[in-house]
C-alpha cells in the first residue's frame, strides 16, 4: 500500500523555516505507523520550491500513478519509508 501527500501550501511569508520539511516528515510519520511503506505525491512542474523540498526530503521521479494524467504539467515522485 501506499500514502499520498496532497495539497500542502506554506503561507508565502512563513517559506524558509522549514515548516513544508516538518509537514512531510510528520506525514511519513503517520504513515510508517499505519505500516504504509511507500509515500507518493504529484505536483507541479513550476512548483520550483515544492520540487525541491521533494527532493532533499529523498524523494525520486516516478511515473503517473492513481488515475493522474501524465500531460507534462505534472511531476510525480515517491518514498519508500
Amino acid at each position: 500500500p501506499y500514502g499520498e501527500v496532497k495539497r500542502m501550501f506554506v503561507e508565502p511569508t512563513l517559506r524558509g523555516q522549514r515548516i513544508g520539511a516538518r509537514l512531510v516528515d510528520t506525514l511519513e510519520n503517520g504513515l510508517r505507523a499505519q505500516g504504509v511503506g511507500m509515500a507518493l505525491l504529484e505536483t507541479g512542474r513550476d512548483q520550483l520550491q515544492a520540487v525541491r523540498l521533494y527532493g532533499r526530503g529523498g524523494y525520486t521521479r516516478r511515473s503517473a500513478f492513481g488515475g493522474y494524467p501524465d500531460h507534462g504539467l505534472s511531476l510525480f515522485f515517491e518514498k519508500r519509508l
